[in-house]
């Protein structure tokens, strides 16, 4: 077996979270009584919510910072500002920890994996009090030997440092034996490359990017030809 540890992402590898996503901002609006056309408000949330969390992943503001503002902006984008970001911030995960969609052959591999006797890790930019109801809800929490979510390490993928602390976390010594498999070309494919371990892109759309991965795959069930 030439691998031994097995790095899975969560969002939008396992888990479906653009799913997710989609019901908690409904059961947000809902709770504020935002009005309008929920797509056009949506579009308006992702694309101020891809920029911080773009922001965050780069270093370039705090996770405080990305959890409340981008709440903040979306509000005063929208005309509502009566409303308290920071209560927004913390109603919105509240309605996202309970929304949990695994992705199409997300436990047939696990428990492929798992019975191939492969170590399998998670690692996740995602917050604590989102990522851990997620993870108990979908009943994926007893897969993993170890949980890396981004809060707790210190730092967010693709930081170098948040990849030594999974090997330090695991015992890992030998890179070679290590892959991870995730959907974010920053975080998760470039962030293995440039720590020296195998990548494979989880990549259902078939998107283009120069950034080039060991493996390429469109189904969680391909990595049966590779693992």
């Amino acid at each position: 077996m030439k691998y031994e540890h097995i790095i899975f992402d969560l969002d939008n590898t396992l888990l479906d979270y653009d799913l997710a996503e989609t019901k908690a901002l409904s059961e947000l609006f809902d709770f504020y009584h935002i009005q309008g056309d929920f797509q056009s408000l949506q579009y308006r949330y992702k694309t101020i919510n891809n920029g911080f969390w773009q922001k965050f992943e780069e270093g370039r503001i705090t996770l405080e910072e990305l959890k409340t503002h981008r709440y903040k902006e979306f509000l005063i984008q929208i005309g509502k500002k009566d409303i308290d970001p920071d209560d927004c911030a913390s109603q919105y995960t509240r309605f996202l920890s309970l929304n949990a969609f695994p992705l199409p052959g997300s436990y047939e591999i696990l428990d492929y994996l798992r019975e191939k006797g492969y170590n399998l890790i998670l690692a996740s930019n995602g917050l604590p009090d989102v990522q851990y109801p997620r993870l108990k809800a979908s009943q994926m929490h007893d897969y993993f030997s170890f949980i890396g979510i981004s809060q707790e390490i210190g730092y967010q993928k693709p930081h170098a440092n948040f990849f030594h602390t999974l090997f330090e976390k695991n015992d890992i010594a030998d890179k070679e034996r290590v892959m991870i498999i995730g959907d974010s070309i920053n975080s998760d494919i470039k962030g293995g490359i440039n720590y020296g371990i195998t990548t494979c892109w989880y990549n259902p759309n078939d998107k283009l990017s120069d950034t080039k991965a060991d493996y390429d795959i469109r189904s969680l069930l391909e990595l049966k030809n590779i693992l």
